[in-house]
C-alpha cells in the first residue's frame, strides 16, 4: 500500500486518457477551434485539450463510405465517421469534437453532431424552383421556345403556301394543255390553233408577248400568215422553229418581252408545253391537208 501511494503521487491526473477525450477534464482555458480555416491551420503539435466547435452545412455525406464534409464561411473540413448519422446533405449542424492526432487538418472520428436546421429530401430543389432566378430562366426558355415555334410556323406557312401555289400553277398548265389538245383534234386551221397557243402562253407568263409566223411552201419562203405585236419585238426569251415532215422550215413561234421581265420559276415547263403543242398542231395540220387532198384528188377515192 505504501508503494501504491508513492506511485500515485508521481502520476499526473488524466495521463492515461487521450487528450481531451473526457468531458470531466475539459477546461474553459482549453483552445477551441470555431472555423474550418483554423482546423486547416492547426499544426501537428497542437495544445493539449484543443477542441473543435464548428457550425456549418453538410456539403457531402455518404455513411457507407465513411465520408462527411462540413462547409462553413471559411472553407470545408473532412470529418471521419464510422457510424451513420441521422443527417442529410444541405442541413445546418453543429459539430463538437477534437482534431485528429494523425491528420490535424481533419476532425477525429465520430464527433458529437446536432442538427440545427433540417431539410427534407427535395427541399433544396424546391427552393431553387421558387427562386426568382429560376422563374427568369423559365420565362426566358419559354420565350425562346415561343420564338422558335413562331419562326417554325411562319416557315411552315410559307412552304405550304408555296406548295399550294405550285400545285395550282401545275393544274393551270395541265388544264391549258388539255384545252389546246382538244382544239388540235378539231378541224380548226393551224393559224387559229397557234393563236390559241400564244394567248395561253401569254396568260401563263404575264408580261411576255407571244407571236407566230407561217411561211409559204415555195422557195421564196415569204410570210403567208403571221401574228405580231404592234410594238418592237423586244428581247427574245424563247423561239421554236416549225418544221414539216421533211425538216423544212414552215414557220416559227416566238416569246419575247418589252420591259424588264421577271422570269417565272416554271417558265421552262411553259416553253416545253408550247413547243410540244405547236409541233402537234403543225403535224395535225399537215395530216389534215393530206387527207383532204387524197380525198378530193386521188382517183381511187
Amino acid at each position: 500500500m505504501l508503494v501504491v501511494a508513492i506511485l500515485m503521487t508521481f502520476v499526473k491526473p488524466g495521463a492515461a486518457e487521450a487528450p481531451g477525450k473526457s468531458a470531466s477534464h475539459l477546461r474553459p482555458s482549453d483552445p477551441v477551434l470555431t472555423s474550418a480555416e483554423q482546423v486547416h491551420e492547426l499544426g501537428s503539435n497542437f495544445a493539449r485539450g484543443t477542441r473543435v466547435q464548428l457550425t456549418g452545412k453538410i456539403s457531402y455525406y455518404d455513411h457507407t463510405k465513411g465520408l462527411l464534409f462540413l462547409q462553413d464561411a471559411s472553407g470545408g473540413v473532412y470529418i471521419r465517421i464510422t457510424k451513420p448519422y441521422p443527417i442529410h446533405k444541405g442541413e445546418t449542424v453543429s459539430v463538437e469534437g477534437f482534431p485528429s492526432t494523425t491528420f490535424p487538418t481533419e476532425i477525429a472520428s465520430d464527433p458529437e453532431m446536432h442538427v440545427l436546421q433540417t431539410v427534407y429530401p427535395g427541399k433544396a430543389t424546391l427552393d431553387s424552383w421558387l427562386s426568382l432566378k429560376y422563374f427568369v430562366q423559365v420565362f426566358f426558355g419559354l420565350g425562346v421556345l415561343a420564338l422558335g415555334v413562331a419562326v417554325w410556323a411562319a416557315v411552315l406557312r410559307w412552304r405550304v403556301a408555296h406548295q399550294n401555289a405550285w400545285i395550282d400553277r401545275s393544274v393551270t398548265i395541265a388544264r391549258e394543255r388539255s384545252r389546246i389538245l382538244e382544239l388540235i383534234s378539231t378541224s380548226r386551221s393551224l393559224s387559229d390553233v397557234l393563236q390559241e397557243i400564244c394567248d395561253s402562253t401569254m396568260g401563263l407568263l404575264p408580261g411576255t408577248e407571244c407571236t407566230y409566223e407561217l411561211l409559204q411552201a415555195d422557195g421564196a419562203r415569204k410570210a403567208l400568215d403571221q401574228r405580231k405585236s404592234a410594238q418592237s419585238p423586244g428581247r427574245t426569251l424563247f423561239e421554236e422553229p416549225l418544221k414539216d415532215d421533211e425538216e423544212r422550215l414552215v414557220g416559227k413561234i416566238t416569246v419575247s418581252c418589252h420591259d424588264v421581265h421577271l422570269v417565272a420559276s416554271d417558265c421552262g415547263e411553259v416553253y416545253r408545253v408550247l413547243s410540244e403543242l405547236s409541233g402537234l398542231a403543225l403535224r395535225q395540220s399537215i395530216l389534215y391537208r393530206g387527207l383532204v387532198y387524197h380525198s378530193t384528188q386521188d382517183p381511187l377515192t
